[in-house]
Parts: structure tokens; sequence; C-alpha cells
């Protein structure tokens, strides 16, 4: 994943914390479900949604994978043309996932 696009708007971290369910258990998943969350939730409170009210507008609109920040309505981001690159994506992810690692071992 090192060339190309993902969805913006924290879209494609939305969709990564779904995997969670299934690969990570207890303050792991939380701390991880948090941060993969955190870009979605920040933008969805620029359009005035809580973070459980933008998930269940995402989730209750067909083709929805994210917030469009223009319009405060789901949408689905690569058709509103939100991409982000995956080189830098991925790298955030990388650090973030690095930096949880050295957090849990603290605790």
């Amino acid at each position: 994943m090192e060339r190309g696009y993902l969805e913006g708007g924290g879209a494609a971290l939305h969709a990564a914390s779904a995997a969670l369910h299934a690969e990570a258990d207890g303050s792991t998943q939380q701390v991880m479900r948090a941060g993969l969350l955190a870009p979605l939730t920040h933008l969805a409170a620029g359009c005035g949604y809580t973070p459980d009210r933008a998930l269940a507008a995402i989730a209750s609109t067909r083709g929805a994978t994210g917030i469009e920040v223009t319009t405060g309505r789901a949408a689905n981001m690569a058709q509103a043309g939100a991409l982000d690159v995956a080189a830098v994506v991925t790298g955030a992810l990388t650090s973030a996932v690095a930096t949880t690692r050295k957090f849990l071992a603290l605790a």
C-alpha cells in the first residue's frame, strides 16, 4: 500500500477499526479503536455531530463511508472526492501503533 489513495475524512481508518473486534481485546482494542476513530470524530464534530451520531448517520446512509464536511452529511468519501495519499495514512497508522505499544508496555 505504498502508492495510491484511500477514502479520506478518516473513512479508511474507521473501516480499519471494525477489524479490531476479532483481532484485539481489552485495553489494546480500546486504545487502538479510539485512535482509529479520532480523525472521523474530529471532522464530524466540526459538522456538529457527536461521535455516536456521526457513526449512526454513516451506518444509516446507503454507501456512506464518512461525513462530508462541506455539507455536514454522511456520504461516500471517494465519490465526494475526499481522498488521502495511502503512504501518508499508512505512515501515520504505523507511528500510532508503535506509540500505542510503548504506552501499553508502560501501563
